[in-house]
């Protein structure tokens, strides 16, 4: 009996042992094992950060780039309508170069028409071509009107009314001899067919004169000034100011422009200018010569058409023969 109470307590003291050795383990084992989640715990708080952290850079660059994408789509716009609009302006100066082109062509047909009137002594012939002449300037006007806003409706000059007040005055036939004042040249006895004489009218009124539908209105003219003669490379020239209408509209001109106003308008200068003494010696001769010529194609006209008429142009100048 004694032997197995030696034995159990040898045996329980042993377990004891064991069990506080085991003990011990655990503890120290739970301390490691402490130690092990505290380091992941640790680490994985790490980790979290820097994927947070990498996340929200991300987050920015996307943001960065969808800005970027945004100008570069505002900009693609741009682009594409600088484009539509660089095709319009192609489209436009090739439409210009296109009127450019026609107008050159027009203007041709309105200087060979103008030497045609120059050349031509037969009234219904100086009519045919006068017509073509107006289609070609509507024609010329009309494109004009179209790139620089020139007014069509007053580019030309229209039919007077049969009405005689001052806003609206008769409008005489215009008359090849408006284009061919031989005493304007300096030279005397130059023949009508010397091109040279044409060459220096041409350069006169293309330097001198202004465009039509500055000049030529319907209403008569009520006051005027004139001034001395002004030299040019030919001809002697010379300044209007007159006043025109009810409402006296200014309008300024050269002998240059005489052949383009209503040609009412001649035998009005005419007589207020004979009113003013003196009068510019070859102003006068080359007004009379004009009304005498504006009388003498009216006669012409109504005997073609078999009309009576009741005056006979009178009191020609000296130089009228020297005209023809």
């Amino acid at each position: 009996m004694r032997t197995f109470h030696n034995s159990f307590y040898s045996n329980t003291t042993n377990w004891n042992e064991v069990i506080s050795s085991f003990r011990s383990t655990l503890h120290i084992e739970k301390d490691a094992l402490e130690k092990v989640h505290y380091c992941i715990h640790s680490d994985n708080s790490e980790i979290n950060s820097s994927i947070t952290s990498k996340i929200d850079k991300l987050h920015q660059d996307l943001d960065f780039e969808n800005v970027i994408m945004d100008k570069l789509t505002v900009k693609t716009e741009k682009v594409k309508v600088l484009t539509v609009k660089l095709e319009q302006v192609e489209k436009q100066i090739n439409e210009l170069l296109y009127e450019k082109d026609a107008m050159k062509s027009c203007i041709a047909d309105v200087n060979s028409l103008l030497s045609d009137i120059i050349k031509t002594r037969d009234s219904l012939i100086t009519i045919t071509i006068k017509k073509h002449l107006a289609e070609k300037l509507r024609h010329v006007f009309a494109k004009l009107n179209r790139l620089e806003g020139v007014s069509e409706s007053s580019s030309l000059p229209k039919q007077g009314e049969k009405l005689n007040s001052q806003d609206s005055q008769l409008d005489l036939p215009i008359t090849l001899k408006a284009f061919e004042f031989r005493s304007f040249i300096k030279v005397v006895n130059v023949p009508l067919t010397d091109s040279g004489a044409d060459h220096l009218l041409f350069s006169f009124y293309s330097k001198h004169t202004k465009p039509q539908y500055e000049t030529w209105s319907a209403k008569k003219i009520t006051f005027k000034k004139v001034s001395g003669p002004i030299e040019t490379d030919s001809f002697p020239n010379a300044h209007f100011k007159v006043a025109r209408g009810s409402t006296s509209q200014v309008c300024k001109f050269t002998l240059a422009d005489l052949p383009f106003l209503n040609p009412y308008d001649w035998i009005l200068l005419l007589n207020m200018l004979l009113k003013d003494e003196p009068v510019v010696a070859h102003l006068k001769r080359m007004l009379i010569s004009y009304i005498q010529e504006v009388g003498k194609m009216d006669v012409e006209i109504a005997s073609v058409l078999r009309k009576r008429f009741f005056a006979f142009p009178k009191e020609a100048p000296e130089d009228y023969d020297k005209m023809m």
